[in-house]
């Protein structure tokens, strides 16, 4: 993956590319979109079980939308979110 990626983005696109077909592309910009990547619906519901299980969170029912599922950035800044209101919590 791309070495201008954040340490939240890096460990997202490592889950994500266990999740892509083999025949995706090896480096996945961080914008790049998931579902044009050619992860499923299915690859989804997994994507999250994992992001939830790697960064210890729990993504609300109201997050799980296709804008914060889009690309791995778009799911890093919904971590680092959810993260951030955990620690004021």
């Amino acid at each position: 993956m791309q070495s201008s990626m954040s340490t939240t983005e890096s460990a997202i696109a490592e889950i994500v590319g266990g999740l892509l077909p083999t025949t995706a592309p090896v480096e996945l910009a961080p914008d790049a979109s998931l579902i044009g990547a050619g992860l499923r619906s299915i690859d989804m519901v997994n994507l999250l079980l994992q992001i939830e299980g790697h960064f210890n969170v729990t993504v609300p029912a109201r997050a799980v939308n296709p804008a914060n599922f889009h690309s791995v950035a778009s799911i890093a800044k919904l971590i680092e979110r959810i993260q951030a209101e955990a620690a004021v919590s």
